[in-house]
C-alpha cells in the first residue's frame, strides 16, 4: 500500500531534465500555466477553437432517436 501520496519524485525529475534540455516548457491558452513534454517529439498543430467563429454541431437528434422523419 501507498502511504505517502505527494509527487515530489516526479516534480524533482521534471527540474533536472529541464536544464538538461531533454524536456520543454509548453505555454498554455491560460494565464500563468504551462505543460512540460519531451523536447524530442514529433510537433503537431492544434487547433485553437474560436466559439465566435467555430460552429459545433450537436451529435443528439431527437428526431432520430424518436425515429421521426422529416417532411
Amino acid at each position: 500500500m501507498i502511504k505517502n501520496l505527494n509527487f515530489d519524485e516526479g516534480e524533482r525529475i521534471l527540474k533536472i531534465m529541464l536544464p538538461l534540455g531533454l524536456f520543454e516548457k509548453i505555454n498554455s491558452n491560460l494565464e500563468n500555466h504551462y505543460g512540460i513534454a519531451v523536447k524530442d517529439r514529433e510537433k503537431i498543430d492544434i487547433k485553437i477553437f474560436d466559439p465566435e467563429n467555430d460552429k459545433v454541431q450537436a451529435k443528439f437528434n431527437i428526431l432520430k432517436l424518436l425515429r421521426i422523419k422529416r417532411f
